[in-house]
């Protein structure tokens, strides 16, 4: 829309001026040209309407008054899309082993959805809002992210979140076992025996014992 002009902008914004018999010539000179760009501004705005709106609108007095009206219409239709979108912001968990990225270009979609409808969330606070959708997994993070007040931008905030995922995530290591031939139990392919050893090379699906971090897990490997 035209209106864009500053020529014509500021009268959106402010309401006529009051003039008097003792105002100064300034003053007067600044009313005719807010008269002028005002109705100007009416005209641009009423052209570019639905015939609903301006059957609404063509009898208000200036176009500061088309400008409050509008922006109550359609604050008011946007209210529960917004309401909406901030529950989803205060719900979204992120699930025990769940993705770090995923998670965070959610939050930073709600985020940015919220800001369209006209919630205005500065970006301190949600950074704030992040660790408390965080799993009890990243518990000392956060009280590490409480007692720092750590400085950051939100995709700053996904790399150090997806640096203590990759710390976190679990890692096993096969220890080697001895087995005699009476312990191994092959699942249907042969073996083979190398000499008198006792020590049998397998290279199929044999039984062998996992030490996944402090634990202890039976399973099979191929």
């Amino acid at each position: 829309m035209v209106l864009i002009a500053d020529e014509y902008k500021y009268v959106l914004y402010e309401p006529s001026l009051e003039v008097g018999l003792n105002s100064s010539e300034e003053e007067k000179e600044a009313e005719k040209a807010w008269k002028k760009a005002d109705q100007m501004a009416r005209c641009y705005m009423l052209a570019f309407m639905s015939n609903v709106l301006q059957s609404k609108h063509k009898k208000m007095d200036s176009a500061y008054n088309i400008m409050r009206s509008l922006t109550k219409i359609f604050t008011d239709k946007s209210r529960p899309a917004k309401q909406a979108t901030l529950r989803d912001i205060m719900n979204t968990r992120i699930a025990e082993g769940g993705s770090v990225r995923e998670h965070m270009l959610k939050m930073i979609a709600h985020f940015n959805e919220a800001k369209i409808l006209g919630a205005n969330i500065d970006i301190e606070s949600q950074i704030d809002m992040v660790p408390e959708t965080l799993s009890e997994s990243f518990s000392q993070f956060k009280l590490n992210y409480n007692m720092r007040k750590m400085n950051m931008t939100l995709p700053e905030l996904m790399k150090e979140l997806q640096a203590v995922e990759a710390i976190m995530m679990p890692k096993s290591s096969i220890h080697l076992v001895q087995f005699t031939s009476s312990e191994l139990k092959p699942e249907g392919k042969k073996f083979i025996k190398k000499g008198n050893s006792n020590m049998i090379l397998v290279p199929l699906t044999m039984s062998v014992t996992l030490y996944r971090g402090s634990g202890r897990q039976e399973g099979l490997v191929r």
